[in-house]
């Protein structure tokens, strides 16, 4: 028998359960390891405990498969989104071979037997885990080394605080450079500069996938000194992208000086701003 003790948000909840541990030997390699498992009423828990190798360099992996039975239903959804996506529904015999699951995986099980579901917990040291399903109806855990690196993520402002807060001095560094006779200063400025003009931009989308391309959507707005719009666009751009993450990145790179040309060139040819120099 044995206790647990959940700290929560102003609270602390006790659960109780019976546990074990099992001895075992990877076979390849003679390591030897132990499998603890914890039982609750409504859960069960179970973590592998490997010794350290005596220095040796060692790269964590695990074979675990998780068997759905016949006659199951299925709720997943792919890697797309990185736990933000949305769910499908199917039948375990309808899941495709290879197909990707982030956890939590739910179960309804055949028969009236309940509903299960499959997700990893207290992650410390560790990598996280995905799931992918066989073709006999199995769903393997694959660490994070295994998930395919290609697959595409999307950063949308204003979700990622680190990308708003970079774009500005990105942007202002490129129309320095492609404004050499302008003074160009990122918000906030002093209050003894008074700009002649004024740019707003919104990114709306900045989307990589490796090996395909790289996009990025922004509208912007150029103020004159009084305040007012004087121009506005979007700006649609596209770049190849390699295998790599460098790749990635370099495209990236090309995304937001191609958008900072888009920026400068109506800046130049906007006929308030001009008259006002």
């Amino acid at each position: 028998m044995m206790s647990a003790i959940a700290p929560g948000a102003g609270t602390r909840s006790r659960r109780t359960g019976n546990s074990t541990t099992v001895a075992l030997t990877h076979e390849p390699s003679g390591t030897r390891y132990t499998l603890e498992v914890r039982a609750f009423d409504d859960g069960v828990a179970f973590r592998y405990v490997v010794p350290e190798a005596g220095g040796a360099g060692r790269v964590p992996d695990e074979a675990t498969g998780f068997s759905v039975p016949p006659g199951s239903t299925v709720w997943y959804h792919d890697l797309d989104g990185h736990y933000e996506g949305t769910y499908d529904r199917k039948e375990i015999e309808d899941v495709a071979e290879g197909d990707w699951a982030a956890p939590p995986l739910t179960v309804r099980l055949p028969d009236g037997a309940g509903y299960a579901s499959i997700t990893e917990a207290a992650l410390s040291d560790y990598a996280g885990m995905a799931l992918q399903a066989d073709r006999r109806g199995v769903f393997q855990a694959r660490l994070g080394h295994a998930v395919p690196a290609s697959y595409p993520y999307r950063l949308r402002y204003p979700a990622l605080e680190v990308l708003r807060l970079a774009m500005p001095a990105v942007l202002g560094e490129n129309l320095a450079r492609l404004l050499p006779s302008e003074q160009v200063q990122v918000f906030p400025w002093g209050r003894a500069f008074t700009p002649d003009a004024q740019v707003l931009v919104e990114i709306t989308q900045l989307e990589g996938t490796l090996g395909a391309n790289s996009i990025l959507t922004a509208r912007w707005r150029i103020l004159g000194r009084a305040g007012t719009e004087v121009r506005a666009g979007t700006s649609r751009l596209s770049e190849p992208t390699g295998k790599d993450y460098e790749s990635l990145v370099a495209a990236h790179s090309r995304l937001l000086g191609a958008l900072s040309r888009d920026i400068a060139e109506a800046l130049r040819s906007t006929e308030g701003l001009r008259a006002a120099k």
